[in-house]
Parts: C-alpha cells; sequence; structure tokens
C-alpha cells in the first residue's frame, strides 16, 4: 500500500479532520472568553489596587483581602487599621512599595512593656518579641515605657 491511499480497513481520517474538533472544516472551537479579556480584567484590578482609596493586604496582622482606605481623624480607637510605610529595617524582607496594614494596639495614655521577651500593652498579653528576622536583628523596646498624647511615630 503507498502513502495517502486507503483501504478497506485503513483510512486517512485524520488529514481531513482531527477528531477532537467540533466544527465544519477541521477548526478548532474558540475560548468562551479569549486571553484579551483575562488581560483586561488584570488591567483594571492594577487600576484598582493602585489607587489611594484601595489596598491589598499581604502582612498577617490583618486578613488577606483589598481594604477601602477611608480618612480618620485623630485620636484613633484601639483596633483601627492603618496603613504605615514600610520602615527601612524591614524592607530586607518587605517590598517597600506594598505599605503595611495595622491595627493600632496603643493609645495614649497605655503602658507598653516588653518583659521576659513577651509584649504588653495596657496589661494585655500580645505575645512574644523577636529579636530576629530571616537572619538579622531588629530593634525592640526593653522595659515600660507610657504612650504620650499626641504621639506619631
Amino acid at each position: 500500500m503507498t502513502p495517502r491511499t486507503s483501504d478497506d480497513r485503513h483510512v486517512p481520517s485524520a488529514s481531513t479532520r482531527p477528531a477532537w474538533t467540533t466544527r465544519p472544516g477541521g477548526h478548532a472551537p474558540r475560548a468562551r472568553y479569549p486571553r484579551s479579556s483575562l488581560v483586561l480584567g488584570v488591567l483594571v484590578l492594577a487600576a484598582v489596587v493602585s489607587t489611594r482609596w484601595v489596598r491589598v493586604n499581604v502582612s498577617p496582622s490583618a486578613p488577606l483581602g483589598l481594604y477601602r482606605l477611608a480618612a480618620v481623624v485623630p485620636p484613633l480607637p484601639r483596633g483601627t487599621l492603618v496603613v504605615l510605610p514600610v520602615p527601612p529595617a524591614v524592607q530586607r524582607w518587605h517590598a517597600r512599595w506594598l505599605p503595611l496594614l495595622k491595627p493600632v494596639a496603643a493609645v495614649a495614655g497605655d503602658v507598653v512593656c516588653v518583659k521576659d521577651n513577651r509584649l504588653q500593652i495596657a496589661g494585655v498579653e500580645y505575645g512574644p518579641v523577636y529579636h530576629e528576622a530571616h537572619g538579622k536583628l531588629l530593634s525592640h523596646l526593653e522595659g515600660c515605657q507610657p504612650v504620650p498624647d499626641g504621639f506619631s511615630p
């Protein structure tokens, strides 16, 4: 038998139309949502995230997700989430362009203490104080200090 010929048992069906197509003419079905829709969606998300009124949180101090920002008037109540620039000491392992989202733990008049490598604020224990991260030493507080009125870091 010569190539590209058929007999009763062998039919060159793959050369006329692939078995996986569903359209006449041998063309594959088109995607319901082409890649351009995905690209557009990513661009819209990037535009929303880059605005000044929405932030993405990736730090473990608050749940992962998108947060809407609003201006607040001091004094801030305990538990208020605030956006902080990344301190230079932390920029070694946290991106500078991705601000930190942290809850306010101490307010004016509270006493902040580090005793036995444990953090206490107004008598409430908050957990261990780490002295290094990723092999780098961290600055930390020793003893007790009151938070003054009008304090801004």
